[in-house]
C-alpha cells in the first residue's frame, strides 16, 4: 500500500475493514450467537499483526443481554465471543469492532 493511502473494504459477509497508512487496522461486523450455544468465534476479515488489539461488542437490539469476550481464545485472526448470561434459549445478534495494527 502506497504511503498515505487508506484501504477500506466492505464485503457481503457482514464484516469490513480499513487499513491506515500508519499501520492502524480497524475491523467491524455483525455476528450471532445461536440458540443453545454459549459462544461464537468471530473471524476478522484480515489478520492483525498480533493479539494486542482492542475489541468492543454490543447487542444489536436495546433489550439484548450482556456479552463478554474471551482473550484466552484470541488469535490475530479471530476471537471467541461469549454470552454474558447462562440463558441459551434465544439467539443473540451483536455488532463488534476491533482496532489494532496490520504492520
Amino acid at each position: 500500500m502506497a504511503s498515505g493511502t487508506i484501504k477500506q473494504v466492505a464485503n457481503n459477509t457482514g464484516s469490513n475493514y480499513c487499513k491506515m497508512p500508519d499501520g492502524t487496522l480497524i475491523c467491524w461486523g455483525t455476528s450471532t450467537i445461536e440458540t443453545n450455544q454459549s459462544s461464537v468465534r468471530v473471524y476478522f476479515p484480515v489478520n492483525f499483526i498480533d493479539t494486542s488489539y482492542g475489541l468492543s461488542a454490543e447487542g444489536v437490539y436495546a433489550n439484548t443481554r450482556a456479552l463478554s469476550w474471551a482473550y484466552a481464545s484470541q488469535s490475530p485472526g479471530s476471537i471467541d465471543i461469549y454470552r454474558g448470561s447462562s440463558d441459551l434459549s434465544y439467539a443473540q445478534q451483536f455488532r463488534w469492532l476491533a482496532i489494532g495494527r496490520w504492520k
